[in-house]
Order: C-alpha cells, then structure tokens, then sequence
C-alpha cells in the first residue's frame, strides 16, 4: 500500500495562497531621478543671520526636473538643511510668503535659466530640526503639473506673521538637499551654499563744495579824456579794476581788445591809435609817439607778465584784437582768500596824424581758476 506524502496539499495551498494575494494586491510604483539646471540663490550669504529687519533673507530656488510630477499625486519642493544648522535656517516656525518667479538675479541664458513660474496654488512653511533626527526645512506644497522641459523658478520669504528664515551661524561651505515629490516620483539633489561672516561692503563718499572762483570788474567804463594831435601822453588809473577770490588753486585774468576788428586799439572808425603790435609792450613816453596799452599793479603773491608790469614811465602791455589775441595779464597759482585786487592803468597818446573824432576801445577781460 502506497503512502501520500501530507506535505504537498499545504505547499499547494500556501503557493496558491500567495499567486491570490500577489494578483489582487496594488502595485506601488517608485521611480527616482536627479534635478537638473538647479541654483539657490540667497539674498543674504552672510551667517548667522536672524530674519529680523535689516537682515531678511529670500530664497530663489531654480530647477529642471528629470520626469513629469503631477498635482494630483500631491507634487511638492522640500528643501533640507544640514543637521547641525537645527533652528537657524529656520528662526521662527511657520508659514511662508511664497510665489513662481519667472527670472533670477543668476539666471543663465541657455543654461540655468528660468523659464517658467513654479505652477500651482503654493503654500510654504519652514519647520525647525531637532538636531538629531529633523532638519530645518522649507516646504512647498499645492505645486501644479511639471514637466522635464522647463526649469520651474520659486521664491520664498520671511511670512507675514509667521515663519522667518535665516542662516547658519557656521559661515563656510553648508550642504543644501533640495527633493522634488509627489506620490509615485522623487526627483533630489544636494549641493553645497557658501557663507561668509560679512557680505555687505560699506562704501562712503563725501560731497564737498566745488573750487570756486570769483572774478569781479569794475568799473566798466573808463575816460581817457582828451587826447590831443601830436600831444602828450594820457594816463588813467582804475582804482580796483579787476579783484579775485579763490578755493581752487588759483586764478588768471586775460584780455583783448576790439580795434578796428584787426588789430587792438582807439578807434574812431576811419583812424586807429594801435596798441602795438599785440605781442611785447607799446612805447609811448616820447614826443611824436602814438599808441595804447595798460599796466598792472601785482597783488602779494600773484604775478603780472613783465610786458604789464614795465614799471618805465610811458611803457605798457600790447594787447591783441579778439580771443585769439587775448594775453595773459595776471595770474596766481594758489589758493586766494581773502580776495585780491589790481589795479589798471591804461595810458594813451595820439600822432599828429590823428584825426579829430570820438576813439573807443572795447577791451574784453576773461577771468578763471586753477584746479
């Protein structure tokens, strides 16, 4: 008589068991990828910042997923911070401001470029580590469909009554996990931010009053009198002619006169008693001799050209016609204070060929500073 071996009904039973179960039993799918094109920017680098006025931080977080996350599966972003950093990114537990951006300060045409606002009705918080188990974190939840061809931009800030962020109080490099989620895909990745003690650099500058300077000319008519054929010399001192002040390095006074349009000069408008040759002086001291010309008083310090400063009775500066023969008269090559004067002679004389008539001369003085 043949015996059955009681051992193959149960192992029959237990496969058939397990073939039921592995049918009728849900499949849970995971797949997990790298982010791409990702960048967080910080607004603050410094450390040990505390999210209090003056010292807020923003975050921009930038990144291009590897596969399609879905709104419906309960898509997010969590940002993760080092374990030893517990309560410091995070300063005060709560809700966020948070919202898609569109752009970045370290935007990168053609690389890390955003390109589209993170979709969805966001929320955020940030919730403080514990040091031994949790770590601060940001999360943003409500995030809409992503798809692996645009890199998603979002920011998020201290919140209006709740959360505040700040950063590490170890400066130096700290490692950031940024992870893309929702029920059936996750998408990671981790990268280092860097922290320095001090990321604001206090520029000065002081506005000071321009160097100046302060010309005045007075008075502005002068009176030879009456000049006589062949007569004698004719010379008038304008008391004060001509006085300057300075706050820059000093000053220079130069003139030119009018004429006949040609040359500089007395002119009637047919007869011309010239200034010279407008270069070097104008000798007028002998009988017989025509011509006009000024001198100068030199004021402490300051210099006149010895052409204006001939101190020989009957010599005087030769001026030119016009800008272009403008000639130096005066000048000082420091600081002025308090104002200085000079004063000007101008002395005249007519030839015995010189016609009856009114002679005017339009004398131009320009007066600037040093700098």
């Amino acid at each position: 008589m043949r015996k059955h071996n009681k051992a193959i009904p149960t192992l029959v039973t237990i496969l058939v068991t397990a073939l039921f179960f592995f049918v009728l039993s849900p499949v849970f799918k995971s797949q997990a990828g790298t982010l791409g094109n990702t960048y967080l920017y910080l607004s603050r680098i410094q450390s040990n910042l505390a999210g209090t006025t003056g010292q807020e931080v923003e975050i921009i977080l930038a990144f291009t997923p590897s596969q399609s996350f879905y709104l419906a599966d309960a898509a997010r972003v969590d940002i993760f911070f080092p374990m030893a950093d517990n309560a410091q990114w995070c300063r005060t537990a709560g809700s966020l401001t948070v919202a898609g951006v569109t752009s970045a300060p370290p935007d990168v045409t053609g690389g890390h470029d955003i390109t589209a606002a993170l979709p969805g009705t966001l929320t955020a918080t940030c919730s403080q580590g514990n040091g031994t188990t949790t770590v601060d974190t940001i999360s943003i939840t409500g995030v809409g469909d992503l798809v692996n061809t645009s890199t998603y931009g979002v920011k998020v800030s201290n919140g209006s009554l709740a959360g505040v962020l700040g950063t590490s109080a170890t400066s130096g490099s700290r490692t950031v996990a940024v992870q893309v989620s929702d029920n059936n895909n996750l998408d990671s990745k981790s990268f280092g931010v860097y922290l320095i003690a001090d990321d604001t650099v206090e520029v000065t500058a002081t506005v000071a009053a321009a160097p100046t300077v302060t010309c005045t000319l007075s008075p502005v008519t002068v009176s030879l009198g009456t000049l006589y054929p062949g007569g004698g010399l004719i010379e008038v001192l304008s008391t004060n002619q001509i006085t300057t002040s300075s706050t820059s390095s000093g000053y220079y006074w130069a003139a030119y006169g009018k004429g006949n349009g040609t040359n500089a000069g007395l002119y009637s408008g047919t007869y011309l008693i010239q200034s010279g040759t407008g270069t070097g002086t104008v000798n007028i001291s002998a009988g017989g001799s025509e011509g006009f010309g000024i001198t100068l008083t030199q004021p402490t310090g300051a210099t006149v050209p010895t052409d204006f400063l001939t101190g020989t009775p009957g010599v005087y500066g030769s001026l030119g016609a016009n800008s272009t023969g403008a000639r130096l008269i005066l000048y000082k090559a420091t600081e002025t204070s308090p104002a200085q004067s000079s004063s000007v002679y101008y002395g005249a004389r007519a030839g015995s060929s010189a016609p009856s008539g009114t002679y005017t001369e339009y004398l131009t003085y320009v007066c600037g500073g040093y700098y």
